[in-house]
C-alpha cells in the first residue's frame, strides 16, 4: 500500500491572535488552500478546548481492492475473522528494533461490499486513537486482512474518509463523518 493516503476529512487547528468573523478567515484562507482542497466549514472554539489532534478518537477508512473472482468473499470471510479474534498479534517497527502489539483493540469495525460499477471490493473500517497505546494503521489493517485472506488482491485507493472526535469541553460530541460537514470531497489533495 501506498504511503500516502488520500482524506477526506482533514481537519485543522487554525489559532488566531484576535477574534475575526468567519467569513473573513474564510476569504482569507480560500485562495491559499492546496489544489483540490475545499474549505467546508469553520467553527469558533473555546481557547482552554484541547488541541484538535488530541480530541480524535477513531478514524474511517475506505479501501478499494481488486483481485480475482471469488476476492469478495475471501475478503469478508478474512474480515469475519478479524473481527472475531480476541487478539490480532503483529509487530511494528520501532527504530531498529521490530516490536510486538495486538491490533485487536485497535479494531472498532469493518464492512465489505462490492463495488456496482466493477470488480472492485470496497473494505470500510474505524480504527481507534488510544493515547497511551497509539493509533490503529490502515496499513496494518490491510497487512493482517492479506495474511487471512485466502485470495490475493491489490488495494488500489486508500482513503481517509471521516475522524471521530470525543466530546469537547462544551459537550458537544462530534461524531461520524469528520465532525458537522468538515469533510473535503474525494478529489482533494492527498494529507
Amino acid at each position: 500500500m501506498s504511503p500516502a493516503i488520500a482524506d477526506e476529512a482533514a481537519l485543522v487547528d487554525l489559532f488566531l491572535a484576535r477574534r475575526i468573523p468567519a467569513w473573513r478567515v474564510r476569504e482569507a484562507l480560500t485562495p491559499v488552500l492546496p489544489p483540490r482542497t475545499v474549505l467546508l466549514d469553520l467553527h469558533d472554539v473555546w481557547i482552554g478546548e484541547p488541541a484538535l489532534q488530541a480530541q480524535v478518537v477513531a478514524a474511517d477508512y475506505r479501501i478499494r481492492l481488486t483481485g480475482p473472482r471469488g476476492c469478495h468473499e475471501a475478503v469478508e470471510a478474512a474480515v469475519t475473522e478479524i473481527l472475531q479474534a480476541p487478539r490480532l498479534p503483529r509487530e511494528r517497527e520501532r527504530g531498529d528494533r521490530r516490536v510486538p502489539y495486538d491490533l485487536r483493540p485497535f479494531v472498532v469495525d469493518a464492512n465489505v461490499a462490492r463495488e456496482t460499477t466493477g470488480p472492485e471490493v470496497v473494505l470500510t473500517f474505524r480504527l481507534r486513537h488510544d493515547a497511551e497505546r497509539g493509533i490503529g494503521r490502515p496499513d496494518e489493517m490491510l497487512a493482517e486482512l492479506s495474511a487471512r485472506s485466502r485470495a490475493p488482491f491489490e488495494a488500489r485507493e486508500t482513503v481517509r474518509t471521516g475522524v471521530v472526535l470525543k466530546a469537547t469541553h462544551a459537550g458537544r460530541a462530534q461524531q461520524g463523518r469528520a465532525g458537522r460537514g468538515r469533510r473535503v470531497p474525494p478529489e482533494s489533495g492527498r494529507s
